[in-house]
């Protein structure tokens, strides 16, 4: 969402952790400041994960991608970033900002997405976060902004637009969860979602980690039964915490 004429353009939803109440609050602060509305989604918290969540997950999977087991905490992220993708495509959104609850926005931002008319064309995501190299191309579109590319796969998942055309490619190959979703969403921008970067970058991450996957516990428990992914995953669908 950004405002322009006082019109939203799209949704705000903000990640966070149901027992992450400091975060939840100053999350809460800065985007009442810029006069936003907003939506938080429930995280699906990783110290409490149930049987149907890892059942979306696989062992084996993480193994032959990542050479390791993934993290209750990151599997919990993985799930909450895929449920909003779900969301997103079954409401049939246009597109929608999510952050995460450790990212500071500020005005530029809200100046950025209001220029939506002048994003490239195939544009399925725009991450406002990462720490690769960004290679910019073209003219500055605003002010000093500039459109970039990616040197490899972009990481972080804390401030990202994401269209309807690029949540359901996200979401063709997003289950068995199996590796980190930054990961995931990496890879993906280098081979099937066509996704950008700002240059200079538009926000920054406040402080510690988000409290969402920074968990040290792997998992020693084995798959149990079989669920239909997408059936799984709308049982998952993140729940309203509440809005603005």
């Amino acid at each position: 969402m950004t405002m322009c004429d006082n019109v939203q353009l799209f949704p705000v939803w903000v990640l966070n952790l149901e027992r992450s109440v400091d975060r939840r609050k100053f999350m809460e602060e800065q985007l009442n400041r810029l006069g936003w509305r907003y939506e938080f989604i429930r995280a699906v918290d990783g110290r409490s994960l149930s049987r149907k969540q890892l059942d979306l997950y696989s062992k084996a999977e993480a193994m032959k991608y990542k050479h390791r087991e993934l993290g209750r905490g990151e599997v919990g992220c993985a799930l909450s970033h895929a449920g909003m993708w779900q969301r997103l495509v079954e409401d049939g959104l246009e597109a929608v900002l999510i952050l995460e609850d450790d990212v500071l926005v500020g005005e530029m931002l809200a100046r950025i997405l209001s220029n939506i008319d002048v994003f490239p064309d195939d544009w399925d995501l725009v991450n406002f976060k990462t720490d690769v190299a960004q290679l910019p191309f073209g003219e500055p579109f605003f002010d000093i902004y500039k459109f970039c590319r990616f040197a490899s796969p972009p990481n972080r998942t804390c401030a990202y637009l994401l269209s309807l055309a690029g949540a359901r490619k996200l979401l063709r190959e997003a289950f068995p969860i199996r590796r980190p979703v930054d990961d995931y969403i990496g890879s993906r921008c280098l081979h099937d979602v066509k996704a950008y970067g700002i240059d200079p970058q538009v926000v920054a991450l406040h402080g510690e980690e988000s409290d969402i996957w920074l968990q040290d516990d792997y998992y020693a428990l084995e798959r149990s039964g079989k669920t239909g992914v997408l059936e799984g995953l709308r049982r998952l669908l993140p729940r309203r915490m509440g809005k603005r």
